[in-house]
């Protein structure tokens, strides 16, 4: 008899199923704890999962990826896109080829995907990273973001949140910029200080 949601005795009609999964870059421990916990589910079911992604979080080099996953005809694709406008188009490529697609952590969702998997909802994750930085604060003063996506859906989403939080409920407390960095921890670092840089150069006004 077939499982509730069908999902079990689809894979196990199907014993050497493959599933690949690509995530915005490999070495993000995030990504690589759903690398291990994708591994441990496909075992269980009796097939296979495979997983790589680019080693800095760039569009082209993530499309290289996808493309050779669409070339080895897997069954399912999940792809966290670094750009999902971009992406959208080799998706496309991918369910005409008969793969099953689906988006993980960053959705793209004017693309084919038939499903999206999300660690939290944009507002929960914004909010409570406002208010973090609010309490830190004192709910007052000049303050900046770092981001390491330009393109990323659900980064943008996050932002989004933080600044109507912050504007919603602390008056007192002025964004100054919103800067993005590639996603290393150098190339954050760098990004960070020279922000730094800038807000103390900037002009104090007196209240």
């Amino acid at each position: 008899a077939p499982a509730p949601g069908g999902t079990q005795s689809t894979a196990a009609g199907n014993a050497n199923f493959k599933i690949a999964f690509v995530p915005k870059l490999q070495g993000i421990p995030y990504f690589e704890a759903m690398n291990e916990g994708g591994k441990d589910a496909a075992a269980k079911l009796g097939g296979t999962w495979l997983y790589q992604g680019p080693t800095t979080a760039d569009a082209a080099a993530q499309a290289d990826v996808v493309g050779t996953f669409i070339q080895q005809k897997v069954d399912v694709l999940v792809v966290a896109p670094n750009d999902p406008d971009s992406m959208a188009p080799l998706m496309k490529q991918a369910q005409d080829a008969g793969i099953k697609v689906m988006t993980a952590d960053t959705d793209a969702p004017n693309s084919v995907r038939e499903a999206f998997v999300n660690q939290a909802t944009a507002e929960g994750i914004g909010n409570k990273t406002a208010e973090t930085l609010m309490a830190a604060m004192g709910g007052k003063g000049k303050w900046a973001i770092v981001s390491c996506g330009e393109t990323a859906e659900n980064l943008n989403s996050w932002i989004a949140a933080e600044k109507a939080y912050v504007s919603a409920k602390y008056p007192e407390a002025e964004l100054v910029d919103v800067v993005t960095a590639i996603s290393s921890v150098v190339s954050n670092i760098i990004a960070l200080t020279a922000l730094v840089i800038s807000i103390r150069r900037r002009p104090r006004h007196k209240r």
